[in-house]
């Protein structure tokens, strides 16, 4: 992966000057706008470590924000800190009551005069911590408590913390300057052995606290703390030098939330508001944004819309057009089947006429048909009634063999009803006897 767009610088303001802490050796920079744009990118970011801050640490419980404004004030009386000092409320289980409340202040004329020279270089500065903050943020493990020697050029630093806190610190010169060349070596050793015996006694004697059981080195290398041994002490030296561990512990610091910041209330507010309005914008430009896009896509929309209510009219009116075409081919087609059902009906009715007719008309031996009618019945247009009046031969015995056998004949006609027989009349004349009747039924 490439290295980032705009890196955040590390700037550590000591007595008399200042260096970044950028791994390039660290060469000082003078409190001037020029200088500073030179040894700064365009539009550089930078966080800020107080090398002469003043700090002091104190156990406290946990203590709401008006509360915590009154305890820090009195500390700060009580520690000789300016009454702006700055109070930072943080969790420890390490300590009495559960919490630390640190205050750090820093001479406001020389901050001021730091932050003046970097805005006129156009950096851009995101905090200002204290050094021992940057150390605790980095060097500390979560134990009871932890020992830092922290070399620097040509001074030194015995730090104490309890917990997260900074209990003491003492700062002692080193017999060479940089590089550490071997003859200042036993020399630098005993001077270390030194500091470390007086502290650790003080410890002992003063806060009676347990001593600690490792000794964090930073700056010196590990050949120069021969008798560090006899002291009972773990060590653990870290790699590289005081800028870069100061530097990742600023980084650490800077990130946590709500944490230490040295910077004047007024920059933080102008810097919170700042930040405010850049989020307001960027929210009001993605809602024109949004706007003009929901703008396109509905118009977009009402065209297609538009279009497929055309569409939809359009087929309406093919439909309407084809269910006219289907009423009008059904009307005819329905006229065509009455026609034909119709047609149907007339020869199924004047095939059972003449299968009737028939029936009735071929008369027996001995039977003469006078009259015959046949036609619908006006009850009933599924029936057939008919009328029949003639003449049967009865002979010398009077018998009317002759008309029963035409009564048998029409009755085997399925599903023709015959009445009972009316105005039978049989002649005297025994010669030419005759039988008069008149026979009515229905049939379908």
């Amino acid at each position: 992966m490439g290295e980032p767009v705009n890196p955040v610088h590390t700037l550590l303001i000591q007595e008399g000057g200042a260096r970044l802490l950028d791994g390039s050796g660290g060469a000082p920079v003078p409190c001037e706008a020029a200088a500073l744009r030179e040894a700064l990118p365009a539009g550089a970011r930078v966080q800020l470590i107080l090398a002469g801050s003043a700090v002091h640490c104190a156990e406290v419980p946990f203590l709401p924000p008006r509360e915590r404004r009154d305890v820090a004030a009195r500390l700060a009386r009580e520690a000789g800190l300016p009454g702006d000092a700055v109070p930072f409320l943080e969790r420890d289980d390490h300590a009495d009551g559960g919490h630390l409340l640190w205050l750090a202040a820093f001479p406001h004329r020389e901050l001021e005069a730091w932050l003046e020279a970097l805005a006129g270089a156009g950096a851009t500065v995101l905090c200002a911590l204290p050094w021992q903050r940057a150390v605790a943020a980095e060097g500390l493990d979560g134990g009871p408590s932890a020992l830092f020697l922290l070399a620097d050029r040509d001074e030194a630093r015995l730090v104490y913390f309890r917990g997260r806190g900074p209990r003491f610190a003492r700062t002692f010169r080193l017999p060479s300057a940089t590089a550490f060349p071997g003859e200042a070596l036993p020399a630098l050793s005993r001077l270390a052995a030194e500091e470390l015996t007086l502290l650790l006694h003080y410890l002992r004697q003063k806060h009676r606290d347990a001593p600690p059981a490792r000794l964090t080195v930073v700056g010196l290398p590990e050949e120069a703390l021969p008798t560090l041994e006899a002291l009972d002490l773990e060590l653990s030296v870290v790699p590289g030098g005081l800028d870069g561990f100061l530097a990742r512990g600023a980084d650490r610091a800077r990130l946590e939330r709500g944490g230490l910041d040295l910077l004047p209330p007024g920059l933080r507010e102008a810097r919170r508001i700042a930040a405010l309005r850049t989020v307001v914008r960027v929210a009001v430009a993605g809602a024109l944004v949004l706007g003009a896009g929901t703008q396109v896509f509905l118009a977009r929309h009402e065209r297609t819309l538009a279009r497929e209510v055309v569409a939809a009219e359009a087929a309406a009116r093919r439909r309407e057009a084809l269910a006219r075409d289907g009423d009008a081919a059904a009307r005819q087609r329905f006229g065509l089947l009455r026609l034909r059902r119709a047609e149907e009906r007339q020869r199924r009715e004047a095939a059972e006429l003449e299968r009737l007719g028939l029936r009735i008309l071929r008369a027996s031996e001995g039977v003469d048909l006078g009259r015959v009618e046949i036609g619908q019945d006006p009850a009933n247009d599924l029936v057939h009634r008919f009328t029949v009046e003639g003449t049967a031969r009865t002979g010398r015995l009077f018998s009317l063999g002759f008309l029963a056998a035409y009564v048998r004949h029409v009755e085997e006609e399925p599903g023709l009803k015959l009445e009972p027989l009316k105005d039978i009349t049989v002649g005297d004349d025994p010669g030419a006897a005759q039988a008069k009747f008149r026979l009515t039924g229905t049939a379908p």
